[in-house]
């Protein structure tokens, strides 16, 4: 009787769900099964997802405290050993499909947010938060995906308890924020963005008129995601001590916060120029082939209805619509913050999730939109819907693509492995006890004439979809492709032992013959000149 009125009271909570949730968290799924299923039902193993099989990735020295947090958390959850790498396994189904979940989620909280109503929405923003192309770079490094989904989870989460105005909703929303940054600082132009259309989501619902309330509004939302990041540094420091490590200098991740302030205005230039011209960004593959001209209407569209917007909330309250002007001057900074962050050349396609923000604002704009003829609000709706929905199935297939190439890609660069662990088999005095030494291995390798790009992917540059030249240099993961993969595991001996030998300094590089010799009781193999190689340690 008991175990009756449990399942009824479950069923009842159930049905009280809100239509929306299911339509949100099914579309989402379905968009993530068109999108990412060959993700999700294969195993892509390249680059950095080859090193880290077992791993979860830099934590605290790359200012990620809140990874390591969420690693320790998944190993009491799971289970692990006490080493550090045992416990983590990169998963594709598993990880891959909490991760889909979790920006399903995700999107719930930002259509509640925005108190989207409309189903066609609804679907677009799981659309396109599910199926833009930086949901693939992530997937692609699928030993960390789950833990950077969570951090978008805990950045929507953190401005979506901000609708709750007090003391405690402000404290626990910073934290959120500052957790998600914790898990990858690449996402705070997402968190920028989400709170930037927040508050105008606030000024076009006209839910007061009182200039006082609606500037404090706005200062608790800028509060708590200041309140946020300054908690982020605070809380990393705090890591750094107890951990005592120093921070990396990859991506410029040692110097957070510590430019001049004249190179962050001259960012702030960029974020703006890069906003409005596809010169750049259109390489990094946000907006590839047909999108890219979408993308143009797309701003056209949010424009016209922007200034739409404007006009009607300046006839009601004039503060108001000052407030909108000026939230929708700073929305193209906030969706290409990154650009601020970080230098251009450190920037690739995980750090640009916060162009999506671009497609959630015009949505909002769409949902919301009133006018005298209902015939004009239909058509204002109905195309625009149909506009992110074509934008979302186009990133589906550009996924996929980037997929198809990573299945060519993983099995070029086995066959080539095979193909040198078979050359170094096979050389005059090999012995299966002999130590491996490849000189200048990961210092770019000699170009191979005969190793060339599939010409139908040239124009992709996702990644880590993006490396085909250069296996050895490029691929930092190699070492562990050839051992994980190609089975082939031996004694290595670092090359500085052989740099000063002439017959390594006269061998040819590979592939060539004679660039694999047994010298010293060591199968050496030359990837690179040797002048070129010390020159490589010493730039390092």
């Amino acid at each position: 009787m008991e175990n009756q009125k449990m399942e009824y009271a479950i069923l009842n909570k159930i049905k009280k769900i809100e239509k929306r949730f299911w339509i949100v968290f099914f579309s989402s799924l379905v968009w993530g099964i068109f999108a990412h299923g060959m993700a999700l039902f294969n195993k892509y193993a390249l680059f950095d997802d080859a090193k880290s099989l077992f791993g979860i990735g830099s934590t605290v020295a790359s200012g990620r405290w809140g990874l390591e947090i969420l690693g320790k958390f998944y190993k009491i959850l799971f289970g692990g050993g006490v080493f550090f790498y045992d416990g983590y396994y990169s998963l594709p189904l598993f990880n891959g499909l909490i991760s889909i979940i979790c920006i399903a989620f995700s999107a719930y909280l930002i259509v509640d947010l925005l108190n989207i109503r409309k189903i066609g929405s609804c679907i677009s923003i799981s659309g396109m938060l599910v199926t833009f192309p930086v949901v693939a770079c992530m997937l692609g490094y699928m030993f960390t995906a789950p833990y950077y989904a969570v951090s978008i989870l805990f950045a929507a989460a953190g401005i979506w308890i901000l609708k709750n105005k007090s003391v405690l909703y402000f404290a626990v929303g910073a934290f959120m924020i500052a957790f998600s940054i914790g898990i990858y600082q690449a996402f705070l132009p997402f968190i920028l963005s989400l709170a930037l259309i927040y508050f105008m989501s606030e000024l076009i619902a006209d839910t007061s008129d009182k200039s006082k309330e609606l500037i404090k509004s706005g200062l608790y939302i800028a509060s708590a995601v200041i309140a946020g990041v300054l908690l982020y540094f605070l809380i990393n420091k705090f890591f750094l001590f107890c951990c005592d490590v120093n921070l990396l200098k990859y991506k410029g991740i040692s110097t957070m916060g510590q430019e001049s302030i004249t190179e962050y205005l001259s960012r702030i230039k960029v974020a703006y120029y890069y906003f409005f011209s596809l010169e750049k960004i259109s390489e990094y593959t946000m907006f590839p082939f047909r999108i890219k001209q979408i993308y143009v209407i797309v701003l056209a569209i949010i424009a016209v209805l922007s200034l739409y917007m404007a006009i009607k909330i300046f006839k009601k309250n004039t503060v108001r619509c000052i407030l909108f002007v000026l939230s929708g001057l700073l929305l193209p900074l906030a969706f290409n913050f990154i650009f601020v962050m970080c230098e251009f050349n450190a920037i690739y396609n995980m750090m640009l999730y916060g162009q999506a923000m671009i497609f959630v604002y015009l949505v909002l704009l769409i949902d919301n939109f009133e006018f005298p003829k209902i015939k004009v609000k239909r058509i204002v709706y109905y195309c625009g819907t149909a506009l992110i929905l074509f934008t979302s199935f186009s990133y589906g297939r550009y996924d996929n693509i980037n997929y198809l190439r990573a299945e060519y890609l993983q099995r070029r660069i086995n066959s080539y492995l095979t193909v040198l662990i078979a050359r170094i088999r096979s050389v005059e005095g090999y012995k299966d006890e002999l130590p491996v030494c490849y000189v200048g291995a990961n210092c770019g390798g000699k170009e191979d004439l005969v190793l060339k790009e599939l010409s139908g992917f040239k124009l992709f540059r996702s990644m880590p979809y993006i490396y085909v030249e250069g296996i050895m240099g490029e691929n930092s993961g190699w070492l562990n492709i050839i051992d994980n993969s190609c089975a082939f595991t031996p004694e290595l001996v670092d090359d500085e032992y052989f740099l000063d030998l002439p017959e390594v300094i006269d061998m040819p590089c590979y592939p060539d013959d004679g660039s694999i010799k047994v010298i010293n009781d060591t199968v050496v193999v030359k990837f690179l000149p040797v002048d070129e190689v010390k020159k490589d340690k010493k730039d390092k």
